[in-house]
């Protein structure tokens, strides 16, 4: 809205404003030196965290873009490549949640959505495209990297939700050029948020709360820390989280993302007319946690569904107005996915 002397006032007064860390997280992400830390309230010099702080928007290029088109590179470690690209917004993602205070998400930013903002409906390139519809991209979900960026993402949002460490008011934000450093301070629990943004390996100082074990959210390896200023080697893109508790990662993490294999399925009837029911045909659709229909902006509703051991029905009530919808079914092991068109 303003200028920091009249958003601090404002956000005394109990108002939530936006916190723009576009290019300054796509920066980093992409390799080169970059200051992370006026998303923190704290930083800024308010009170209360009121700074809704997000790294991609409507209104920007998105960070997957920028990565693949303009990315730093360093031996063995481009960061253009996508499969690099991935894990490097992982990267800037555990540090943006990690950030105490709110955050905004835009739409497919947790796979890495990756066509320009200027991106044209014919599948050029233009300014004068900016307004143009963009692709929706479902099929992005059966992308091996993706997966696991959202399952990062899911898993770093579980950590804010569940924990009152990372809405502490007691931390501390290391902002240097390439390594980024947030120790977490609360009387359940301590948390230090690192990551090396350089394109090379770099040695850090993790500067931990106490000595002791130490324990990786991600991977769930222990540390033994005897000297809480011993560097840690992290490699290019790396990032980690340690707590001095034990904590372990919903179990989506493990299984609800990059270890379910993606199928597409075909339904009957498709098209479809008012009041009719889809059907699906497979005697293997063992233990079903979800069926639900996601529409063309992305809003998704559950469906009821009745299965006999052989065929799957599905209620199409959900589906009012006509246009391209697609069905999601996700069971223990995989998730089925189909275009239905409603006319």
């Amino acid at each position: 809205f303003g200028g920091n002397t009249e958003e601090r006032e404002l956000s005394d007064h109990g108002l939530m404003l936006w916190g723009n860390g576009q290019y300054q997280f796509a920066e980093a992400a992409m390799g080169y030196s970059s200051s992370l830390d006026w998303l923190s309230y704290q930083q800024r010099g308010w009170s209360d965290p009121h700074v809704v702080g997000y790294s991609e928007s409507h209104d920007e290029e998105r960070m997957l873009y920028k990565l693949l088109q303009f990315g730093n590179d360093g031996p063995g470690h481009d960061t253009q490549q996508p499969e690099v690209a991935y894990d490097r917004a992982e990267a800037a993602n555990a540090i943006f949640f990690s950030i105490p205070g709110p955050k905004m998400m835009w739409q497919f930013q947790e796979l890495g959505y990756d066509f320009s903002i200027n991106y044209c409906i014919n599948g050029g390139n233009s300014p004068n495209c900016r307004l143009d519809p963009k692709p929706i991209r479902w099929d992005y979900a059966e992308v091996e990297g993706r997966r696991q960026l959202y399952a990062v993402i899911s898993a770093l949002t579980h950590l804010k939700k569940s924990y009152p460490t990372f809405a502490t008011t007691d931390f501390h934000f290391l902002d240097q050029s390439y390594y980024k450093r947030i120790k977490l301070n609360h009387s359940d629990m301590n948390a230090v948020t690192m990551a090396n943004f350089r394109v090379e390996s770099d040695a850090v100082d993790p500067s931990f709360q106490s000595t002791g074990t130490w324990y990786e959210y991600f991977t769930g390896d222990s540390l033994n820390v005897t000297n809480v200023n011993e560097n840690i080697s992290l490699a290019p893109g790396e990032y980690r989280i340690y707590t001095d508790q034990h904590i372990t990662p919903p179990e989506s993490f493990y299984v609800g993302t990059s270890d379910l294999g993606v199928i597409n399925v075909e339904l009957y009837p498709n098209p479809i007319g008012s009041s009719e029911r889809l059907s699906l045909i497979h005697s293997e659709l063992s233990d079903i946690r979800e069926a639900s229909v996601i529409d063309q902006m992305g809003r998704s509703s559950e469906i009821s569904y009745d299965y006999d051991g052989y065929e799957l029905t599905l209620d199409t009530a959900n589906i009012s107005s006509n246009g391209i919808y697609y069905i999601r079914i996700v069971t223990s092991d995989k998730i089925y996915l189909a275009r239905v068109v409603k006319i």
